[in-house]
């Protein structure tokens, strides 16, 4: 009586997922394309990693921008005499301007990987 609930119960979950076979006599593996839609958009791994770096290094460069105007703010607020003021404006600037640095870094880093390697990281054919 146990075995015909737990096979009722498991076939029951089984079957609220789509795209997963649930019978004995079918093979039991997960499609995960069936039940993660995105996952078609990447067919390798290498695709994924090449749009990840992409969008990462815009969205890093959006940040870097935000980043200098805000400093920039804060330098001409600080034109009052406030030397707090001042001194957070010229270090937020500096943070801002060595990310620029570590960002164009990496970039060539990946150029030379490529270089080396003949595999185009960045460009994923998609």
């Amino acid at each position: 009586m146990q075995h015909i609930l737990a096979q009722n119960l498991w076939e029951n979950l089984g079957n609220s997922f789509n795209g997963i076979p649930t019978n004995g006599n079918q093979n039991n593996a997960v499609d995960i394309k069936t039940i993660f839609s995105p996952a078609n958009s990447f067919p390798t791994l290498g695709s994924f990693v090449s749009m990840f770096l992409k969008n990462s290094l815009a969205i890093a460069g959006v940040i870097l921008f935000v980043f200098i105007i805000i400093g920039g703010f804060g330098v001409v607020t600080a034109a009052g005499g406030d030397a707090k003021k001042l001194e957070q404006g010229k270090k937020t600037i500096t943070a801002a301007i060595t990310g620029l640095l570590l960002i164009i870094a990496a970039y060539w880093i990946i150029q030379i990987v490529q270089q080396i390697t003949g595999i185009n990281i960045l460009d994923s054919g998609l």
